[in-house]
């Protein structure tokens, strides 16, 4: 199935005609229209699988687009949301509502990626659609031991913690060190 990520960009009256004219087409809509009230609505007017990101950042928003029907997969990602455990807390609940979970974050480094794949691996696969390796989108690495995506699979390295070991000469010194 393809993915078609608006990022909310597309008016709401472009948004519906677009859903129609992929309506017979295996594609997921992402995060179609800016607010959470005009993807509520686009749902409504949408055959395809939807998929809601910048508007899920508390669980209340999460609960609220359920109840509307407004999504078949939703994004956590872990900056947004305040930390890896309110995502998980979400994205429990998710799978026990029976929508699908997509575990993400913003841009970052090897440590974001390292603690994402984590995050992705504890989700049960039948709810986690995907999830990606963000250190493409860095220049710098700040770390060693970041398990790449292999053959289109995220991996992530058992080591302790994040299994990641920082590049001090890269990374500096301590702003603040507490004993």
């Amino acid at each position: 199935m393809a993915l078609c990520d608006a990022n909310g960009a597309w008016p709401y009256a472009d948004a519906v005609r677009i859903a129609a004219g992929v309506r017979n087409l295996p594609v997921i809509i992402e995060q179609p229209c800016r607010t959470l009230e005009e993807c509520i609505d686009f749902r409504k007017r949408c055959w395809n699988p939807v998929k809601l990101d910048e508007n899920i950042e508390t669980m209340q928003d999460l609960l609220r687009a359920w109840k509307a029907g407004a999504m078949d997969y939703c994004t956590i990602k872990i900056s947004r949301v305040g930390g890896l455990s309110k995502a998980r807390r979400m994205r429990d609940v998710c799978v026990d509502l029976g929508i699908g979970a997509v575990p993400d974050d913003i841009w970052g480094s090897e440590f974001v990626s390292s603690a994402l794949a984590h995050f992705a691996w504890s989700t049960p696969p039948k709810f986690r659609l995907n999830a990606t390796d963000l250190t493409d989108y860095v220049e710098v690495q700040t770390g060693d031991g970041h398990v790449c995506a292999r053959d289109g699979v995220l991996g992530f390295n058992r080591a302790p913690g994040l299994g990641i070991t920082p590049k001090m000469d890269v990374l500096g010194e301590p702003v603040h060190v507490i004993e």
